[in-house]
């Protein structure tokens, strides 16, 4: 593989030093205007691109911001990042997305911010890791108490709530919920908030009708065969879209009906990005556009200092999405 061209490539064609190089492809008018014409003749025709890394080390910015996710695979998380990626790109920074243990890589000094969203670790993890990196942090799926870190995470009690109602509506009486990840703020969040519904509202305790589906496909899609084909349960609480997806594929292959024989919702509103869901999911949308706004917009902000570094927690709304997937009575 050849390697990239450098300055003194540049500067041994055009006859100067590396230095004059530097100078005229960042427009210093104290080279002549024939001389950075040359240069950037030469820079062209050896299809030269600058370092990001040197241009941070002189600049003390590198232009690039790192994300932390929990996975590649989700709908979910492709359309958050692609949102993320397009406030970033239209503000001059690059985005460099990880998704797996790179601790000695967030700790190289190669990124002007850290946003983490849903990232498998634990918060004592996130606390002490946080509180010592120089740079700000955004967290979209958890709460830090650390100077550095803001906490700009969606509202799910807003949506959950008119979700839990239609339980109340529904002639479909035997219901279980499909939960996420132990050391997932959102599917805690959102158990804790559908518990204190339900026996608030239903006089129902719920814990001995929870089902571990790890937020994915495959679990949820089993589990709800198994319960389907005993007719234990006939409203399923999915606590994302992707659980949802695995109960529709089940009910599907036992042939039965979404919205008829059994009532179905989820959370996420991954059908606004993929139409995978027939009849419609009733579910939640997170507001992705302006999620990522707000997050891009805290994170430079600091990032140019315009904003002290403080510890701060802003709450996103979210929405319910009527679909056809419940039944009422």
């Amino acid at each position: 593989m050849n390697r990239p061209t450098s300055l003194t490539d540049i500067a041994k064609l055009a006859g100067v030093s590396p230095a004059t190089v530097s100078y005229a492809l960042n427009g210093n008018r104290k080279i002549s205007a024939d001389t950075t014409a040359r240069i950037l003749k030469i820079a062209q025709d050896l299809n030269y691109h600058p370092s990001k890394i040197a241009q941070g080390l002189r600049t003390r910015q590198s232009k690039i911001i790192c994300m932390l996710i929990s996975s590649f695979e989700s709908i979910f998380n492709g359309a958050l990042v692609e949102a993320i990626n397009k406030e970033l790109h239209e503000r001059g920074y690059a985005l460099v997305v990880i998704a797996n243990n790179s601790t000695e890589l967030i700790n190289a000094q190669l990124f002007d911010g850290l946003i983490v969203f849903n990232y498998t670790a634990s918060k004592a993890y996130f606390q002490k890791t946080v509180s010592g990196l120089n740079i700000p942090v955004v967290m979209m799926a958890n709460k830090l108490e650390a100077d550095n870190a803001a906490n700009i995470i969606i509202d799910n009690r807003q949506a959950l709530t008119s979700l839990c109602g239609l339980y109340g509506q529904s002639d479909h009486r035997q219901v279980c919920f499909f939960t996420g990840p132990e050391d997932s703020y959102n599917a805690q969040n959102r158990l804790a908030i559908c518990q204190d519904y339900f026996k608030e509202n239903y006089q129902i305790d719920i814990t001995p009708d929870l089902y571990q589906g790890h937020f994915d496909f495959a679990p949820a899609y089993k589990a709800a065969k198994q319960l389907l084909a005993t007719r234990q349960y006939n409203f399923f609480f999915c606590l994302n879209d992707v659980m949802a997806h695995g109960v529709y594929r089940a009910a599907e292959e036992l042939g039965l009906k979404v919205g008829q024989d059994i009532s179905v919702v989820g959370f996420d509103n991954i059908q606004a990005a993929n139409p995978i869901f027939e009849p419609k999911l009733t579910t939640a949308d997170a507001n992705i556009n302006l999620w990522s706004l707000e997050v891009v917009s805290n994170l430079l902000n600091r990032v140019a200092h315009k904003m002290p570094e403080k510890n701060q927690t802003t709450y996103i709304p979210t929405m319910m999405i009527p679909g056809d997937s419940v039944h009422f009575k």
